[in-house]
């Protein structure tokens, strides 16, 4: 049993509803991840996973050094399972981006998918200790579309104390391997108008075009207090602006 079970998302997907949670198995167990599912053709929606199945572990230990992951967002895909995105705790880092694979039939690992089910890691841009994460969108390029299949994971990063920024990745659903033009070096997105290098920016939603471009919404601190106008980009599916898209490539 769990001490506490937290659902943080859910998706369903045709007869199955999946649920994201943060788990607690005691005050000497880190806290961690797991999706649980019920098959809604039943009265009951039972268990379609297995007893404690779905669980993911980020290689969390009390000794660290990753000590902890709470879940963020769950996505389901017909073609490649269930993916989770979650803020995993890094006692040297601060916080890490962290995106596992598991499969929507029995919630194990997929473990072909980068480190054994999960690929864990922070720009070089984040700063060496103390990184602060949101994730805050997580979806799949629909079937069909031009320019590659990817997983994408978005949210906001901080720069250092004062200074955030928000992010995109784009993954290779199979593998987990970071895609052509996209890595953990330089996808930051901002409108700094206002603000250069001194204000937070994030983002907050994000969906795949027809074309295969992706644009992306979120918020921009101004200078004006408590007064953080939308900011919005479009970008393309290799990760770099379209400078096509308003006179500085982004809008707020």
């Amino acid at each position: 049993t769990n001490d506490q079970d937290d659902i943080v998302d859910a998706v369903v997907a045709g007869n199955k509803a999946y649920f994201l949670t943060n788990i607690w198995g005691g005050t000497a167990a880190p806290p961690i991840t797991r999706v649980a599912c019920r098959d809604l053709t039943t009265a009951t929606g039972d268990d379609c996973f297995p007893a404690f199945g779905g669980v993911q572990t980020w290689g969390a230990t009390a000794a660290g050094p990753r000590t902890a992951a709470y879940g963020q967002r769950l996505a389901c895909d017909s073609r490649y399972g269930l993916f989770v995105a979650a803020r995993v705790m890094n006692n040297t880092r601060g916080q890490e981006v962290g995106i596992a694979r598991i499969s929507a039939d029995d919630g194990s690992l997929i473990t072909e998918f980068k480190d054994g089910g999960y690929n864990i890691g922070l720009p070089n841009w984040a700063p060496a200790t103390g990184a602060e994460v949101a994730v805050n969108v997580l979806t799949v390029t629909p079937a069909g579309n031009p320019g590659g299949i990817r997983v994408y994971v978005a949210g906001q990063m901080n720069r250092n104390a004062t200074d955030h920024d928000g992010f995109v990745l784009g993954l290779a659903p199979t593998n987990g391997i970071l895609t052509s033009g996209w890595n953990w070096n330089n996808q930051s997105y901002y409108y700094e108008g206002d603000n250069i290098g001194t204000k937070k920016d994030a983002i907050t939603a994000l969906t795949v075009l027809r074309n295969g471009k992706i644009v992306f919404a979120g918020w921009s601190e101004s200078d004006s207090a408590n007064v953080r106008p939308m900011m919005m980009g479009r970008i393309n599916n290799d990760g770099s602006i379209d400078a096509g898209f308003c006179a500085d490539n982004t809008n707020a």
